[in-house]
């Protein structure tokens, strides 16, 4: 494959692309949750409106709170995911170039040099 540098970057890409999808399921089993929070929020609301109990307000609220909670995590996580697919693909581009620069050089180092051509 090339140089321990080409490796290395082969290797921080696969592992940012792998953290990238743990990210992704997290973030989506966090939005499954917000999901069920605003639809427990909606028959809490359903609720209210046929008893106008106060009560029911507040545990509306309160678990609209806890949504809200749960968002900005997935929304952290998000922007976790966003900068390890950032990563994977910077490090792919290295890996690429240094596998080009390895090339390069052992083309170079195997033409002879201009003293041995005059000979």
């Amino acid at each position: 494959m090339g140089s321990r540098s080409t490796k290395v970057a082969v290797a921080l890409s696969v592992l940012a692309a792998g953290g990238a999808a743990g990210c992704f399921v997290r973030v989506a089993q966090l939005r499954i949750d917000a999901k069920w929070l605003m639809a427990r929020s909606d028959a809490q609301a359903g609720e209210y409106s046929t008893t106008l109990d106060s009560a029911m307000a507040e545990a509306q609220l309160a678990t609209l709170e806890l949504r809200r909670r749960v968002l900005e995590r997935a929304y952290s996580w998000q922007r976790a995911e966003m900068l390890l697919i950032l990563l994977a693909v910077v490090a792919a581009l290295c890996a690429y170039v240094l596998y080009l620069y390895h090339g390069l050089r052992e083309q170079l180092s195997d033409e002879p040099s201009p003293d041995e051509l005059r000979e």
